[in-house]
Parts: structure tokens; C-alpha cells; sequence
């Protein structure tokens, strides 16, 4: 019920703030049940909460290596998240979301509240070229996140995983607690949501890598790390992955944008001297969920053969219920070198 559901945000939270507190949780405002679509969602407003004043300084001091060590214990990522994420010293309005993908299968999300709350307060901290889109689940991305969680989960079992533009990392999230991949690797240029992203994965109970680096040792296996991530400049620190999936990153036409993204996604399947850990697999697998229409999907399907030779390229429709919307889901074959 929608009390349930009041406290189980709040005692989430409670627990959060004790990360960098010994108070309880007066931070917290009113919260309220949203319901829509099937997604139930309590909000609150973080205000001074005291877990957000762990921003990482260079040299962490011994209150906050202590704090930072008592939230791993407690597996939470805001104490965890890698140096190129850090954590927040405050936050947008924030909501708790229930993301069913079919009635048997959901997963919790922490997000904003909507991208217009975001936008303010982006804009409240002078970060006015910040894209506030990633703030919503978009139908691409549940869409993917079950056909690789729920319908075919066998695409992502025991395979290392990378979600590229992961946004608030629900496909990556769901790959890794529902569908078994080995490993995932959340990337987005946007820095605040990688760190949501990686809150709703220690949510789901997925073990977050405190150093956001893979060291190859087996005890990875079903471990989470995030990136800030640019594919235009892709970093070959996160590189031959089996699987690489995106939603919604077919929004630009010109031929650069699209050559950027086809060299970030050879980035990350093909091997590199400073990858940590290897593979086995001789291909990797593209999974691309976009909108039907006014996406560059044509452009980016010429340069995926030309520039990877790609093979087995392949278009699928698939029905959005809670939008009443469409989704083509595009999937690739790419040889590693």
C-alpha cells in the first residue's frame, strides 16, 4: 500500500544519512505517493542531508575515510562511488521509483524527480550546458532493459556489460540483477547520473566496485562501477566487453556525432593494453533501443558495417504499453580486435 511504501523510502534514506551522521533523518520533507503507468514513486527533498557532504577531496580526511568505510560496510554506493563520479553535497528532489518491466519482474529506482526539477536546479548551481533528459525512464530504456532481463536474458548471462548513455542505468541494473551479465560498467557524460545510476544498483542489492576500476580477480563477478564517460573522447580504461547496450543515443544526425558514437562503442569492445581483465568471446553483441522515428538509425547502421564490420544487423518494433509508444530495437554483431 502507499504507506508501505512511505516508510520503506523513508527507512532507505534513514539508513542513507546515517552514512555521514549519527542523527536520524530530519532532512527529510514530506513525502508523497505518485502513482502512473504502473510506476509507484514516493518523493522527498533532501534539503542539508548529511550523507550529501561527503563531496571527495583529494586527500579524504579521517572523518570521511571513516564514514566512507562504514557505508561499505552498510553496501552503499554513495560512499563508494569511483573518483571520476564522487558523491554530492546536496541533491535535486529526488523520488524512489517501483520500474515494473512485466508484473513478475521490477526494479527499485532512486531518480529525480522529473527532468524540469532538474533543470532548475542545474541551473541553481551554475551547470547551465548540463543535459537534464536522463531524469526520466524513457520507454526505449525499459524496453531494452527487459529484453535483456526478462525475454532474453541469455544475450547478457555471465558476460561482461557496458551501458553506454546510461542515464539512470535501469537497462544496466536490470542486465546485472535479472538477466546474470558477470559484470556492467554504467557510462554517461553526466556525472550526477551515474551516481543515481549506482544508487539504484546498491539499492537492488548488486555490489558496487568501491574503486570503480576491475581488477580481473574472479570475486568481480556481478560487481557494478560507473564512469563519467564522453564518448566523443572515450577512455580505453573500460574496454573489451561482450555486450554493449544504449537507449536513446541515435538523437544526432550530423556524421561526426554519429562517427564518434560507432568509435566509443569499437572502444569498448575491442581490447586494450590498459584493460584490466579478458575476454574469451571473438564477437561482441550491440543492443540499440531508439524511437521509430527521427533518430539518425540509418546513418548509424552504414558506419557500424562500414567502420566495424558488423555483421548480423537486425530491426525489431516493440510496444511501449505504459507510453502507448513504439521502440525499434536494433542489434549487431562486431568482431573484436
Amino acid at each position: 500500500g502507499e504507506g508501505s511504501e512511505v516508510r520503506c523510502a523513508t527507512s532507505y534514506m534513514a539508513r542513507l544519512a546515517s552514512a555521514g551522521s549519527e542523527q536520524t533523518a530530519p532532512w527529510l520533507a514530506t513525502a508523497r505517493c505518485l502513482r502512473s503507468d504502473g510506476v509507484v514513486t514516493t518523493c522527498w527533498s533532501t534539503g542539508d542531508c548529511p550523507a550529501r557532504a561527503l563531496r571527495r577531496p583529494t586527500t579524504p580526511s579521517k572523518t570521511v575515510a571513516s564514514s566512507r568505510r562504514s557505508s561499505l560496510r552498510r553496501g552503499r554506493a554513495a560512499a563508494s562511488a569511483p573518483d571520476d563520479v564522487g558523491t554530492f553535497i546536496n541533491l535535486p528532489p529526488t523520488t524512489y521509483a517501483s520500474i515494473h518491466l512485466t508484473p513478475e519482474h521490477s526494479l527499485q529506482v532512486m531518480k529525480p524527480v522529473a527532468a524540469d526539477e532538474l533543470y532548475e536546479w542545474y541551473a541553481s548551481v551554475g551547470e547551465y550546458d548540463a543535459d537534464p533528459s536522463w531524469a526520466s525512464v524513457w520507454p526505449s530504456a525499459a524496453v531494452l532493459a527487459r529484453h535483456v532481463a526478462v525475454d532474453h536474458p541469455a544475450l547478457v548471462k555471465s558476460k561482461r556489460v557496458a551501458e553506454l548513455g546510461c542515464g539512470l542505468g535501469v537497462v544496466g541494473v536490470a542486465a546485472a540483477l535479472l538477466g546474470g551479465a558477470a559484470s556492467v560498467q554504467l557510462l554517461d557524460l553526466e556525472k550526477l547520473a551515474v551516481w543515481y545510476a549506482l544508487e539504484t544498483a546498491a539499492l537492488n542489492g548488486l555490489t558496487v566496485a568501491p574503486d570503480g576500476k576491475e581488477s580481473g580477480a574472479e570475486d568481480d563477478s556481478g560487481r557494478v562501477w560507473g564512469h563519467e564517460y564522453d564518448w566523443c573522447n572515450p577512455s580505453p580504461a573500460v574496454s573489451n566487453v561482450d555486450v554493449v547496450l544504449a537507449a536513446d543515443v541515435l538523437y544526432h544526425h550530423d556524421d561526426e556525432a554519429v562517427q564518434s558514437l560507432v568509435d566509443a562503442i569499437a572502444t569498448l569492445v575491442n581490447s586494450s593494453s590498459d584493460a584490466s581483465s579478458s575476454s574469451e568471446a571473438q564477437e561482441a553483441t550491440l543492443l540499440v533501443a531508439d524511437r521509430v522515428e527521427g533518430t539518425a538509425r540509418s546513418k548509424f547502421k552504414q558506419k557500424l558495417s562500414a567502420a566495424l564490420c558488423a555483421t548480423g544487423i537486425s530491426e525489431t518494433t516493440h510496444y511501449h504499453s505504459g507510453s502507448n509508444s513504439s521502440v525499434v530495437l536494433l542489434q549487431a554483431s562486431i568482431p573484436k580486435s
